[in-house]
């Protein structure tokens, strides 16, 4: 049986969501997501949901900048809660990387976020609770916080379906196309839904759907392993933090929780998404908790409560892909969230589903980002990057 259709979205996770959302808000029609059967394994499904506009170049932190908002109202936008929760945001440096964190502060300065350049000092009457060796200055964003991901990415979707957008637990099997570009989508099932328009937010499953459509897209999935703990009672006002001089991050939770990084074996590998076990090494509990206690010594008696791995996409530069194909008409991507997709989500779904109906000036420039940026100039070089990644 064919279904024809405006726009089919493939993909349930929190980016493919936000993408349904906006598009049935902004009136493009009928708009069929495919959430896939991936269900259980996607990133979205267990994401931190650190939340944060702080980045080392414009493009990103724009995306940022425009869904805080969104996710600190996300009630009023979306009819329900999200798990949002005030905690701040705490970014160190070395002492060799303040001029670069003072450089990347003023951008978010002119995109109008609250954000604060610290010294150690600064820090500790903040935030007495690091230890603050080997930090040479911090970024501070008070109005940052942190979100159940999950819940977003549900919520997006009941939302897009009072907008009037169908939801189908269905997996693509391909994407259809012919000389003048997308077709249709065909399912696992063999149902077709015949477009013109078709977004692919299928994460670590995107690229051999993108084969598909003759697409090659220089994607690897490589996993993320992180664990939950019980915050001790002194750190239930604990800032979300990111440090890559002790190579930790730490993101509360509603409820006295904290999520935290974890490294074991998996962690940073390319991994087959359909084909490797979602848990974690306990062998690197312990590891995990001394990395964040060597910042936050309450934590040094915290045992891991849970832990679980989950798959997410990376191209070379590690910056998203989002915008139209140009050798392939019709067809869109919202992929390679590199561990932070959920933090652009809103803004990124919003302004693809601008240049998907033709708005001239969408919310934020997506330039940057499309896939054609591989055989041109490449993603824009602010000179103000970080030497050091740390994913959070």
């Amino acid at each position: 049986m064919t279904v024809t259709q405006d726009v089919v979205v493939i993909g349930g996770g929190l980016n493919g969501a936000a993408t349904a959302y906006h598009l049935s808000r902004l009136g493009a029609g009928k708009v069929t997501v495919l959430t896939g059967t991936m269900e259980g394994r996607s990133a979205s499904q267990d994401a931190v949901g650190l939340l944060r506009t702080h980045h080392d170049n414009r493009p990103e932190a724009a995306l940022a900048a425009a869904s805080m908002p969104f996710f600190a109202n996300w009630e009023e936008h979306v009819g329900a809660p999200n798990g949002w929760l005030a905690s701040g945001f705490v970014r160190f440096i070395g002492e060799d990387e303040i001029e670069s964190l003072k450089t990347n502060v003023a951008i978010q300065h002119e995109l109008g976020v609250n954000a604060l350049v610290l010294t150690p000092a600064e820090i500790a009457e903040l935030h007495p609770y690091f230890d603050l060796h080997g930090v040479g200055a911090a970024v501070y964003e008070p109005d940052a916080g942190t979100a159940d991901n999950w819940l977003c990415t549900t919520t997006l979707l009941s939302a897009a379906e009072r907008l009037g957008a169908r939801v189908i637990s269905a997996d693509a099997a391909e994407i259809l196309v012919d000389a003048q570009g997308v077709t249709g989508v065909l399912t696992t099932g063999g149902q077709t839904f015949a477009t013109r328009t078709v977004v692919l937010a299928a994460g670590a499953w995107a690229k051999p759907l993108a084969a598909t459509a003759g697409l090659a897209l220089p994607l690897e999935s490589r996993a993320i392993s992180v664990g939950e703990i019980d915050l001790p009672e002194e750190l239930t006002r604990v800032s979300s933090y990111m440090d890559p001089v002790t190579d930790s991050w730490l993101t509360p939770r509603k409820g006295g929780r904290g999520v935290l990084t974890l490294h074991d074996a998996f962690t940073g590998k390319p991994v087959d998404p359909d084909h490797y076990g979602l848990g974690v090494d306990p062998a690197s509990h312990e590891e995990g908790v001394a990395r964040v206690a060597s910042r936050l010594p309450a934590l040094g008696a915290s045992k891991v409560r849970r832990s679980w791995t989950r798959a997410d996409t990376y191209v070379p530069d590690g910056k998203p892909v989002i915008g139209g194909v140009e050798r392939v008409p019709g067809l869109y991507l919202n992929i390679a969230g590199a561990g932070k997709g959920h933090k652009v989500a809103p803004a990124a779904g919003l302004s693809l589903s601008e240049l998907i109906l033709g708005h001239t000036e969408p919310t934020v420039d997506l330039t940057p980002f499309n896939l054609n940026r591989f055989e041109g100039a490449g993603f824009p070089v602010s000179g103000a990057e970080y030497r050091k990644r740390t994913i959070g």
